[in-house]
């Protein structure tokens, strides 16, 4: 932990405020999943740095399972609905959305020693 990070608590990863997590977990929860979406189970996000050091928000969404996968043109709409929440609402954290299959997330899951800062149910 560096000297400032030492001396003001309320910071976290990477020069993001703690407040920014708890924003970051109220504009999730509040997103409306368009119908013509895939269908969302959950959502994940953790509040760290990215590799080159700067803060960041790593979000990832776990769809319903399904014969086959997922195509960057269904989950686009997704990316760019999320992305755009985050940085409307005041986030300053670059946003890495990445998607994950429910059966995908449920092995991470068994072998996890790291949660997530946060995770949002849309069942």
């Amino acid at each position: 932990m560096d000297a400032f990070s030492a001396q003001h608590p309320s910071r976290i990863l990477g020069g993001v405020e703690a407040t920014e997590q708890a924003t970051v977990q109220r504009l999730l929860e509040s997103l409306t999943i368009p119908s013509d979406c895939p269908r969302v189970v959950s959502t994940l996000f953790s509040v760290r740095p990215d590799s080159t050091g700067d803060a960041a928000v790593w979000v990832w969404v776990i769809l319903a399972d399904r014969e086959e996968d997922w195509t960057l043109a269904e989950v686009r709409p997704l990316t760019e609905l999320i992305e755009g929440a985050l940085t409307e609402g005041g986030v300053r954290a670059i946003p890495y959305v990445r998607f994950r299959t429910e059966s995908e997330q449920i092995l991470i899951d068994e072998q996890r020693t790291d949660p997530p800062d946060g995770r949002i149910e849309r069942l």
